[in-house]
């Protein structure tokens, strides 16, 4: 009986077993090496796909901002310009309030201009804070002016177009940097 087992065994094909069982690691290790680098691809992909969302999103963001500061712009210029006149004129403009009424800017548009800088631009944060000084001067010169507390309509004028210049070289100043940061973007 021993004889006869370690016949059966000795006829038993072990060279099939070896080579199914080579294939069999094999196919596993194949299909275990190619499923680790699909997955390396895939989040490659994923990562790619992501960073290019988020470059069109502050791009279309950037772009609207730009837009935005510039009507922004030509808004307050033409008030600062409105506001020259009346003083030049010694109170005798009596449209003005009229006037600056008609310049109006669209409902929300500064309250967007500042959510853009506040959510996407928080490096033009300051320039924002200079701007809003120089308006702050202009407009105190004209009320003062208005009231009676300021009485040199030449000075109050030159200081008010002082003003209107530094907003409009603060705002080309935001929107050249907006167009630094978009720049890469575009190419």
């Amino acid at each position: 009986m021993a004889n006869e087992t370690v016949l059966n065994a000795s006829q038993f094909p072990w060279s099939a077993l070896i080579t199914a069982c080579t294939g069999l690691i094999g196919a596993l290790g194949g299909a275990i090496l190619a499923n680790k680098f699909a997955e390396k691809r895939w989040l490659n992909q994923v990562k790619h796909e992501d960073s290019n969302e988020k470059a069109k999103v502050l791009r279309d963001k950037g772009e609207e901002l730009y837009v935005l500061l510039g009507r922004w712009s030509k808004l307050i210029f033409l008030v600062q310009l409105a506001q020259i006149r009346y003083v030049k004129s010694n109170r005798e403009w009596s449209g003005y309030e009229d006037h600056v009424q008609q310049l109006g800017f669209e409902p929300g548009a500064h309250d967007r201009i500042l959510t853009l800088l506040e959510l996407y631009f928080t490096e033009l944060a300051p320039l924002m804070d200079q701007v809003r000084s120089h308006i702050q001067t202009s407009n105190s010169l004209h009320e003062n002016f208005k009231r009676g507390l300021e009485v040199d309509a030449g000075g109050v004028s030159n200081s008010i177009n002082k003003a209107s210049i530094d907003v409009e070289l603060k705002i080309k100043k935001m929107q050249a940097l907006i167009r630094e940061r978009l720049k890469p973007m575009t190419t």
